[in-house]
């Protein structure tokens, strides 16, 4: 999923990638990678594989990373 630097997200998504240039309100979960660029703002309750914050971009609320390498305890070969 992209949010558009003008985007809005107001709802629930579990994806395997977010890349965050707008907003994101609600419950996200990403299975692997979630990037919130220097515009994004992500809040609600967010859980993540991987995450990366560019400088200037924003989280709040309930964060939590998953378990295992690739989230929600996958483990690698």
């Amino acid at each position: 999923m992209t949010i558009a630097e003008t985007g809005l997200f107001d709802g629930n998504a579990a994806i395997d990638e977010a890349d965050v240039h707008g907003r994101f309100e609600g419950d996200l979960m990403v299975r692997r990678r979630l990037l919130i660029r220097a515009n994004g703002e992500v809040s609600g309750t967010i859980s993540y594989g991987e995450i990366e914050i560019e400088a200037g971009g924003k989280i709040s609320g309930v964060i939590q990373a998953h378990e295992g390498p690739r989230g929600l305890g996958i483990k690698r070969p």
